[in-house]
């Protein structure tokens, strides 16, 4: 049960400088006292050696616990339920690619990788239940992909196997190599991805899958959750219940405006939502005209969307963004009291995470050399955004906010 605090009132205000197509209206997002009260983050530090580290951060900014991991270790995560870690890692002697998963400081477990696999992914179901991970090989002539479930409580694993999908091949179910991010116990979600490329996700599919049944079997029939594939799902948020994906994408009609890229060119500046119960793909928000947006998360209670938008300065990133929450339910976008990002202009956002009674946020200054790059991870109380305080920053560290977590068990 979650226990309500308070609510917030956000002021409304005319948006038709930068989102004028849809109607603003009074807004009440809670703040309560959550099942996952604490901000998790990855944070990596390079250097001689380099140092990657799990870190959870109550709302006020407190740090909550730290998992430390050696340099080999690649994405590592921890279950939404503070219990579980899992990690992958690569062997340079063998170049053997491992997953291996334990409860907090308990004793590690291995899941085996085929030799010439590669890790796509291993990460946790939303409700902390199961370890959902892929992997594919290109030492065929048509690239292979695994899929694999375990029930952490019993061990219990299930593979399943295909053939990558390609627009020239062999038919398949879907395109490309699928990418699990959710399994509750009966049903399995998934993206196609493109292999070998740097494309965006190319669908979004569902499986029923009623039972575990040890052993590597092909997978049941699938089905796309979404009724369209367009417009791309560019920038990728799944809720914290698992039930919707929000997407950022670029409407091709409203270009951006004093837009001066400094490498390959890349705006959005509209957002959709997918029900993936019924398969309804809605646009909620659009950047007004020449404008656009940078970045975008999820409420805690996965009602509400927050994101950043404004307008470009002759330069290749938002200056001065504001900040914005949208109901998804009914498209009512407010804009909220004013969050000072940064006063300088090189400063940009690039990510947020609201957790508890803190919204988490990373910046990044970009020096007279593009490859210098300073990030600072800060937190801001919601009830007095203004206030904001920094947690972490440097120029050879890398921070990623993850999702809101329970105390580490």
């Amino acid at each position: 049960m979650i226990q309500r605090l308070r609510l917030i009132m956000f002021a409304t205000v005319a948006l038709v400088a930068l989102l004028g197509a849809f109607t603003p209206g009074a807004l009440s997002l809670t703040l309560a006292q959550p099942e996952r009260p604490l901000a998790l983050v990855e944070v990596d530090t390079f250097g001689s050696p380099p140092v990657k580290s799990l870190v959870v951060f109550s709302g006020e900014g407190k740090q909550a616990g730290k998992l430390p991991f050696p340099a080999t270790v690649n994405r590592p995560d921890l279950s939404s339920d503070g219990k579980w870690v899992v990690l992958q890692n690569y062997d340079q002697k063998t170049q053997v690619q491992s997953i291996q998963y334990y409860r907090v400081n308990g004793k590690p477990e291995s899941i085996a990788v085929d030799k010439d696999f590669n890790v796509l992914n291993a990460e946790f179901s939303s409700d902390s239940r199961y370890l959902l991970y892929s992997l594919t090989s290109f030492s065929s002539p048509q690239p292979d992909w695994i899929l694999g479930i375990l029930e952490l409580s019993t061990g219990k694993k299930a593979e399943f196997a295909g053939k990558v999908g390609f627009p020239n091949g062999p038919q398949a179910p879907f395109p490309g190599s699928p990418l699990p991010f959710d399994f509750n116990g009966s049903q399995l979600l998934f993206f196609a991805i493109p292999i070998g490329t740097e494309g965006y996700p190319l669908g979004i599919y569902s499986v029923a899958i009623p039972a575990l049944n040890d052993g590597r079997s092909a997978l049941p029939p699938v089905k796309s959750l979404r009724k369209n594939q367009n417009p791309p799902l560019q920038v990728v948020r799944v809720s914290p219940d698992g039930t919707k994906v929000a997407y950022l994408f670029n409407d091709q009609a409203n270009p951006p405006a004093n837009y001066k890229p400094q490498e390959m060119p890349f705006t959005v500046n509209a957002i959709g939502v997918i029900d993936l119960a019924t398969g309804d793909d809605r646009v909620v928000a659009k950047a007004g005209k020449g404008q656009a947006l940078e970045t975008l998360a999820w409420w805690y209670t996965g009602n509400f969307l927050v994101f950043t938008g404004g307008n470009y300065q002759q330069s290749d990133r938002i200056i001065s963004p504001r900040f914005y929450s949208v109901d998804v339910s009914t498209g009512t976008v407010t804009d909220t009291p004013p969050i000072t990002f940064s006063d300088n202009p090189k400063e940009s956002v690039l990510s947020m995470l609201p957790c508890s009674s803190g919204l988490f946020f990373v910046t990044q200054v970009v020096g007279a050399d593009p490859g210098q790059r300073s990030e600072t991870l800060y937190v801001a109380p919601l009830k007095d955004p203004k206030a904001g305080k920094k947690l972490l920053s440097g120029s050879g560290m890398h921070m990623d906010l993850r999702k809101c977590v329970a105390a580490m068990q």
